[in-house]
């Protein structure tokens, strides 16, 4: 007799944290297995429903399920329903978790000039793609020289931001909470991201869209270096990011 975990719930991440949490279950189930055990504490302390089996047979088969169950419901970015209003937007410069500016990645070779700051290759994926979408998107010069390049930690000072810049459009706020090489050099065929974009309307300082993009790995099909790791996978997350928003027709 086995008991499986089944998860109620994703983590928020997946890519290779999955194989460590697949890793987990098996190792439980087959312990559960050799000491006959009808309940999975562990399991039950994270939340899961403990299913128990009375075929040996299955103990390993049901096990990986369960961890890719898990890894597929973490996997699931959250995403409120697209706005019908948001067609003109202004994008400001992105945050981190903290609210502070983003933190440029200094260059791979040290004689060379310094890489794009990753703030500036986001905000720059994001007006491509937006725009790419049917979305009016306000000229960065005029965003800029209007805001006087202030970094907003929260929707509500990038709602104060527009306001006092006189500014009418929506605002697009980006908070990146993790964005990270998996391994300590320049060179990576993956980096690991994870961020916040929501639309925000400039009067009420409402978040009238949002999608909160979970942990996980961007792959880059290849290796890249530095910044074009960085230009690369913003190119990635903008297109995961905007996809629910659709494609906005001439008004």
């Amino acid at each position: 007799m086995v008991a499986v975990s089944i998860p109620t719930g994703g983590d928020g991440s997946c890519g290779s944290f999955r194989r460590r949490k697949i890793a987990r279950a098996t190792d439980r189930g087959r312990r559960a297995s050799r000491e006959g055990a009808h309940r999975d504490p562990y399991a039950e302390s994270e939340g899961r429903v403990a299913v128990t089996v009375t075929r040996p047979g299955w103990t390993i088969l049901l096990t990986l399920l369960a961890g890719v169950l898990v890894g597929s419901t973490g996997c699931a970015a959250t995403v409120a329903p697209a706005p019908a209003a948001a067609r003109r937007i202004a994008v400001l410069p992105p945050s981190d978790g903290r609210g502070a500016p983003l933190s440029p990645r200094a260059p791979a070779d040290l004689d060379a000039a310094p890489t794009q700051a990753l703030g500036a290759i986001l905000a720059s994926e994001a007006r491509t793609r937006l725009a790419r979408q049917g979305f009016e998107v306000i000229d960065p010069k005029l965003v800029e020289t209007a805001t006087g390049g202030r970094v907003p930690s929260s929707p509500e000072m990038a709602a104060e931001i527009l306001r006092s810049a006189k500014l009418d459009a929506t605002i697009l706020f980006l908070r990146v909470r993790r964005w990270e090489f998996p391994y300590p050099t320049f060179r990576t065929d993956e980096v690991i991201v994870s961020l916040d974009a929501m639309l925000v309307d400039p009067t009420s300082g409402q978040v009238v869209w949002q999608m909160r993009r979970p942990t996980k790995p961007v792959p880059l099909h290849g290796v890249a270096i530095g910044g074009q790791a960085d230009a690369a996978a913003a190119e990635e997350v903008m297109k995961e990011v905007f996809a629910p928003l659709g494609q906005r027709l001439p008004s």
